[in-house]
């Protein structure tokens, strides 16, 4: 992600990472689409940082198009020191009802890994959807049975879906470096050739590229480019702060953890 000191000097500042709002729009828009009878709960450390994305999450929330007399939303900020630290949630969850959880945290693994414990053993028969990170891929710690059980979905702005161009990709990297490559370098790889691609498509056109990025959509083997709008951008590895305007990527990818593996929502 660009620093602001950069972007500041360059009005035409193009960023194709999506940031944090970028993710949290397309959690939030697959929430009210198939889940809007759920109850919802935003979670986060009482961290500034994380009070700060629960607060963003939840004005969103209420101000979006979901009818709050049907669907109750709250959040939950959790004095978090240590895996000793308490956590329970057997006040938030019915039996037979539809819970949805928005977890806005990455920076603790442990944090996580405890709350998606805690949740696990609290359920009952009740549904639980959890909505993470995209860091959450990496977490070493956390159970491939809660990722199941929780029916854990995460946002990734890269992601290769395919298990046919993985393979060619693998395959390419190989006869070049004579190497077996590991999944990041395939992703990094596959991420590197979309931008090219993309940009020089772009450019061949006869326009100026920050108006015609805004009109194509572009499905690359890795990346979808999507750029609907200047936005006023919060870094997503970052606390929120202000910066000025850029055009921002929006074409995230929502994940599934099902079958022991993430797999793309279409």
């Amino acid at each position: 992600y660009p620093t602001n000191g950069i972007v500041e000097k360059n009005p035409y500042h193009i960023q194709v990472n999506p940031g944090f709002n970028a993710h949290m729009a397309r959690l939030q828009d697959h929430i009210l689409r198939q889940h809007p009878d759920a109850r919802i709960y935003i979670i986060g450390r009482k961290s500034s940082s994380e009070v700060a994305r629960v607060n963003k999450i939840l004005r969103d929330l209420e101000a979006s198009d979901l009818d709050t007399s049907v669907t109750r939303i709250e959040h939950i900020l959790i004095d978090w020191k240590d895996e000793n630290s308490d956590i329970s949630f057997e006040n938030e969850l019915h039996n037979f009802q539809k819970h949805v959880f928005i977890i806005p945290s990455w920076s603790s693994e442990t944090f996580v890994y405890h709350v998606l414990r805690q949740l696990s053993i609290d359920k009952k028969e009740s549904e639980i959807l959890v909505f993470g990170m995209p860091q959450w891929k990496s977490f070493d710690l956390i159970s491939p049975e809660y990722l199941e059980k929780l029916q854990v979905h995460v946002s990734a702005g890269s992601y290769i879906d395919d298990p046919d161009v993985e393979t060619n990709l693998e395959r390419s990297i190989f006869k070049v470096f004579n190497d077996i490559p590991s999944e990041k370098e395939v992703l990094a790889y596959a991420v590197g050739a979309d931008v090219g691609q993309y940009f020089a498509e772009m450019l061949r056109r006869n326009k100026p590229l920050t108006e015609i990025i805004r009109e194509v959509k572009y499905y690359g083997k890795a990346v979808h480019f999507a750029f609907p709008r200047a936005t006023e951008p919060d870094a997503f590895t970052r606390d929120i702060m202000p910066a000025p305007q850029r055009l921002e990527n929006y074409g995230v990818k929502l994940l599934k953890f099902s079958d022991w593996q993430y797999k793309v929502l279409k």
